[in-house]
Parts: structure tokens; C-alpha cells; sequence
């Protein structure tokens, strides 16, 4: 499958010592191109991924304590990544929700 992650800034910094907003390091990637703009200067990088686990969302917001704790429950299952189905998301409340599948790659440390 082929997913979208906006960056801010020249270079995308992929760092096991830097947290997401989760306080531990990961990625995550949309399934919509105009999702990844929301979160990006124009910096979009795209990848094409095998998920190794898939959840469906049940159509969602990803700004929820259901959503953390979903997120909080993969990594602590061990989970390389996984395909969180039918999210709507968006950078902040400024901009529309777009509903997208959302791909987590979970950074552990070495």
C-alpha cells in the first residue's frame, strides 16, 4: 500500500531518542496525499508498506483518549506498525477532517 507523511522543516528526522505527542517514537502516515498536507510545508514523503496488524477505527476521530489508548495498546503489544482503518483526522481544529486509513510505524530502541 502506498502511504504519505508531511514534515515540517527541510529534512525529515527519523530519531529513536525523539518522542511523538504519545512520549515514545513513531511515525505515522496517511493513506490520503491531502491529509499528509495538512501536517506538511509541502514536504511529503511517500512509501509503500505491508502493515503487520489492522484495526478498524469505526469511522472515528483520531484526537480522542480511545484513539491514545489504541495507540498506547499496540506498542505495548510489540507491534512493528499498524493500519488503524477509517480515521478522521487533522492537523488542528483550524482545518477539515479528512477521513484516511492511518499507518503507525513504532520506532523501539536497539
Amino acid at each position: 500500500m502506498k502511504f504519505y507523511h508531511g514534515f515540517k522543516g527541510k529534512e525529515l528526522l527519523i530519531n529513536k531518542n525523539i518522542n511523538s505527542r504519545y512520549g515514545f517514537p513513531c511515525l505515522f502516515f496517511s493513506t490520503e496525499i491531502e491529509l499528509a498536507n495538512q501536517y506538511s510545508e509541502g514536504n511529503i514523503l511517500t512509501i509503500e508498506y505491508t502493515p503487520s496488524k489492522e484495526v478498524d477505527f469505526n469511522s472515528k476521530v483520531s484526537y480522542s483518549l480511545e484513539f491514545r489508548n489504541l495507540i498506547l495498546k499496540l506498542r505495548n503489544e510489540h507491534h512493528i506498525s499498524a493500519l488503524i482503518k477509517n480515521v478522521y483526522d487533522r492537523e488542528n481544529e483550524n482545518k477539515q477532517l479528512i477521513k484516511s486509513d492511518i499507518l503507525v510505524i513504532f520506532v523501539f530502541p536497539i
